[in-house]
Order: C-alpha cells, then structure tokens, then sequence
C-alpha cells in the first residue's frame, strides 16, 4: 500500500501496524505487524528519521507513534496525488490523534517534521525565538515553509529577538502573513524556537537537532496566555521606541 513511497515492505507493515495501535511499544507494533521484534526496532528508528514516526515516552516507557497521514502529504509531497487518494483508509486506521502524547524528533528531517506539521494548524500560530540560528541550519527549507505557510494563510506572530537578521524579517512580513516584534536581545538569548498552534506546543533546538511536540489542551492554553502577556508588554516597547524617534 505504501511501497509506492519509498517504503519497503517491512517499513510499510510496521507503519501502519503503529497507526492503527497509536502510541505503542515495539512488542506491540511487532506483534500486528507480522515483523519480527528485533527488525521491528531498527525499521521504527528509520521510520522516526523519516520523520514517518517518532518516539514519547510515558511512565518511563517508550513508545513509538505514527505521524498523522495527513501531514505525511506534506512530507511526501512529490507523490501528494496518489496519497491523497490513500488518505482517507489510512486515517481511518489512525488512533495517534487521539491520545495527546509529548513525541520526540530527531535530525533534520525530525525538525523539518515537526515544522510540516504546524502547517496542519486551523488557527493562528504564536511563536518566539532568535531567527540567527534559523539562518545558521536549513535556511533554504525555512524560506520554503514561509512561502507554503503564507499561500495556506496561517498567520503567524512572532516575539523576536532584535538584531540585523530580526529586522530583516520583520521588514518581510506584510508578504509573508505574519507580524513580529522585536525585543532586546538580552530578553531572548536563548536557542530553542517555540511554537503554540492548536492544542500543541512545539520546542525546536536546531542546534541540538532535536525537537518535542507536547500535544494538550491544558498545556497549549497556558503557553498562549503566556504568549499575550510577552506581546502587550513587546508591544509596550515598540511605543516607547517610536516615541523616541
């Protein structure tokens, strides 16, 4: 069902084995997938570096959950027509979206995942961060993510730290659906980006190639209000500075 993009058979069995169990161990993911154990683990660590899969952890236990076959379009998107059409047996199958889980990525292509996946949002998206270290890791896949989430009108605002590259983007922003506001470097010397969409709060180390999705309604609404308060008292500052000039 799914060789036709770029999975081997015992790849495609264990996928959709993980998809219709959700988040799962690997004995579990084996046993309906046909696979044996030992192959089973190797074939899930390819799976989350495809960004096809990724790994969460609960009760000190890890498990393994299936990306939503709905992002997997973005991910494969050369092929995104004859997904399409597989799209609707395959979410038919999925309980992943279900069960709010914290998923782990890894790598490039678990950043890039991560980042497909707020493509998926059905609101506005709020983030924070220094955009020096986008410029330093993937700079041509972010410029790309700008544009697809500017033509699916996901507005997005930002608190960015102020420097040459920040102003740079912000100067950007009436073309690419999103405002930022600049704030003093030394408030926001920090590495991670964050980004609170849906019921989702994403934290992204591309320096550490490492990045988690914490997937609740509790927690997202949290970081949002956290977020209101940093933008008003932003927002503050840019009066001030305004008012200066």
């Amino acid at each position: 069902m799914l060789e036709e993009f770029g999975l081997d058979e015992k790849e495609a069995k264990t996928y959709l084995a993980n998809l219709e169990l959700g988040p799962a161990k690997v004995l579990a993911i084996a046993r309906l997938s046909g696979v044996g154990r030992v192959h089973t683990y190797n074939i899930l660590d390819s799976l989350v570096h495809k960004g096809l899969a990724s790994r969460t952890y609960r009760k000190e236990k890890m498990l393994f959950v299936a990306r939503d076959p709905e992002v997997m379009v973005e991910i494969t998107k050369n092929r995104a027509e004859i997904f399409r059409k597989k799209l609707p047996e395959l979410k038919a199958l999925s309980k992943s979206e279900k069960m709010p889980a914290i998923r782990l990525f890894e790598g490039d292509e678990g950043l890039k995942a991560i980042y497909e996946d707020s493509l998926t949002s059905k609101n506005d998206i709020l983030s924070w961060g220094n955009v020096i270290h986008l410029e330093e890791t993937l700079p041509e896949y972010f410029h790309r993510y700008y544009e697809r989430r500017a033509r699916k009108k996901i507005f997005i605002r930002s608190i960015v730290a102020d420097s040459a590259e920040g102003r740079e983007y912000q100067r950007q922003d009436p073309e690419l659906c999103r405002e930022i506001r600049l704030v003093p470097e030394e408030m926001l010397n920090i590495v991670p980006e964050c980004y609170i969409y849906d019921n989702k709060v994403a934290y992204m180390s591309l320096q550490e190639k490492i990045g988690i999705i914490i997937e609740s309604r509790d927690i997202a609404e949290a970081q949002r209000k956290l977020f209101e308060l940093a933008w008003q008292r932003a927002g503050e500052k840019r009066q001030i500075n305004a008012a200066k000039i």
